[in-house]
């Protein structure tokens, strides 16, 4: 995960082990993760791109808009990929993002097995990148 020099915006990176085909697979993919981390849903993917024989998925601290995130307007096909159009974005700064329903600055640790079940190992497999 990084941040910007100015503190206002953040980067979270996941690399998916399947790779996606179509934007519409791609839709999936995403849904499958914010499925997994509900806290992903206050992300907008930015890129998907393909590397290391991953699909890399990159998301940015960005606020919703009436456009949709995966329309052609907004993320536009490439030659490994898909990738958006950030000047128009309006970021959300980090510290106010929530993070697995409670992990922020400014709220309590929540109890991911409660939350996450099974997938425990993935939750801090995830959080790990996010805070390394």
């Amino acid at each position: 995960m990084g941040k910007s020099n100015n503190g206002e915006s953040a980067q979270l990176r996941i690399d998916d082990p399947h790779l996606f085909k179509s934007r519409e697979e791609l839709v999936s993919r995403v849904a499958r993760w914010r499925d997994l981390y509900p806290w992903l849903k206050g992300w907008r993917l930015t890129e998907a791109s393909h590397a290391w024989d991953n699909s890399v998925l990159l998301f940015y601290s960005i606020a919703k808009s009436n456009v949709d995130e995966f329309s052609e307007q907004r993320l536009v096909a490439g030659d490994n990929g898909f990738a958006a159009n950030l000047r128009a974005e309006k970021f959300v700064p980090f510290e106010t993002i929530p993070l697995a329903g409670g992990i922020s600055k400014n709220a309590p640790y929540s109890n991911p097995t409660a939350e996450w079940g099974d997938s425990i190992g993935a939750f801090f497999a995830v959080l790990w990148r996010v805070f390394t």
